[in-house]
């Protein structure tokens, strides 16, 4: 077989009517590991509150409480310390509360369906995880004028090295609730904008609503939902973002009135509460999570260096960044979807760097990253040498 035939063959396997379920089974495939994983970190934490086994636990208005780490209750936090959940010099009026009713519903149905069997659990994630590349193949479908352009963009994001740690982490199922509902939001949008469908006019709203609820990650959605307005619509139509708008503010003002959100900590901060230390963070914290979208290393890796290394590491992936982009950008500057995914992507960090840096925030960061990268891998005038050398760099 010679290569105009090897890529024609490649060419009609992604442009396949039924890559959104290989690509499903693949990311399941690639991730079936993590059924040997067990329950790690917040997941025991999750067991003894849904096994009725907490001793101390915090009074809100969550289902089950489990995101409700710390109320700010400093008699509870001395509690926690005196009884080894919490170091000595944990500050005493620190409050980690997340409000994810949806996500808690189905924790519950595995500690109800097999509370003893963490591999059924893992099993439940990874479907999830499948449902979430499912949609976004669909996704990719719509925004992608060419079919198999759109399946190369699919199968990066699948297979994204990013995703394999948190989708085998149970207690961050949250993250790929988010994710799917989000990406379920936008489709709906994009067929209401570009088909007329009233239909999708009423469920997207409600998908977001769901996404929300899973998790604070879901706000991701909105970067995506604003970079389409201003760069796929034709006139700037934001007057279309009403509808979630309204959903987002509804969410954002019932969060609150529950007294959800963080405080005194340095790994989770509040951008409403704590404005300035959030915007110090963000010098840090998006060339971190860049790099680790783009290279080699894990978003995480500078928590790891002492803080000399620490501020190189930072300083080099500010570098990586900018080059990446001096690279990218110029060679799809005239195509007309660049602009929507470099915008969505950018947009899509800012509510991730709330929290210290990790692979584990980049499920709504790599939906931009890999339309890029397809993009830029096929349509750029960019010399196969170069684009070999950067896809080699990446993986």
């Amino acid at each position: 077989m010679n290569i105009s035939e090897h890529d024609s063959k490649t060419k009609r396997i992604l442009a396949s009517s039924k890559l959104p379920i290989l690509l499903a089974l693949l990311a399941i495939v690639l991730t079936l590991p993590a059924l040997s994983v067990g329950l790690q970190l917040d997941d025991f934490v999750h067991k003894l509150k849904l096994l009725g086994q907490e001793t101390s636990p915090v009074e809100d208005a969550s289902l089950f409480g489990l995101f409700s780490f710390l109320d700010g209750n400093a008699d509870r936090t001395r509690e926690l310390m005196d009884m080894g959940f919490l170091p000595w010099w944990t500050f005493e009026n620190i409050k980690i509360s997340f409000w994810r009713p949806l996500t808690e519903v189905f924790h519950y149905i595995d500690y109800a369906l097999w509370p003893n069997s963490p591999m059924f659990m893992h099993a439940h994630s990874l479907l999830w995880f499948g449902l979430l590349v499912f949609c976004v193949t669909i996704f990719y479908r719509r925004m992608l004028p060419v079919t198999w352009i759109a399946g190369l963009a699919s199968l990066l994001y699948a297979i994204d090295n990013a995703h394999g740690v948190p989708v085998g982490w149970l207690a961050n199922r949250n993250a790929l609730l988010a994710t799917t509902f989000g990406l379920i939001t936008l489709i709906l949008h994009d067929r209401w904008r570009r088909n007329q469908s009233q239909l999708s006019l009423v469920i997207a709203p409600l998908c977001l609503a769901l996404a929300l609820l899973s998790s604070e990650a879901a706000i991701a959605t909105c970067a995506y939902l604003f970079a389409y307005a201003v760069c796929i619509e034709p006139k700037n139509k934001l007057i279309s973002l009403a509808p979630y708008a309204l959903v987002t503010l509804a969410w954002w003002v019932v969060y609150h009135a529950f007294g959800y959100g963080t405080w005194g900590s340095d790994f989770y901060l509040d951008p409403g509460d704590e404005p300035w230390l959030y915007l110090h963070a963000l010098v840090e914290r998006v060339p971190a999570l860049l790099a680790g979208q783009w290279g080699p290393l894990p978003a995480g890796t500078y928590l790891m260096l002492p803080k000399p290394l620490a501020g190189i590491f930072v300083l080099a992936s500010m570098a990586f960044v900018i080059a990446t982009t001096l690279i990218l950008y110029p060679a799809l500057k005239g195509y007309r979807n660049t602009h929507f995914w470099f915008v969505g992507m950018m947009l899509s960090i800012l509510p991730v760097c709330a929290v210290d840096p990790s692979d584990r925030l980049l499920f709504f960061v790599g939906l931009g990253g890999m339309g890029l990268l397809a993009e830029f891998l096929v349509c750029s005038p960019t010399t196969d040498r170069q684009k070999y050398r950067l896809y080699c760099l990446y993986f």
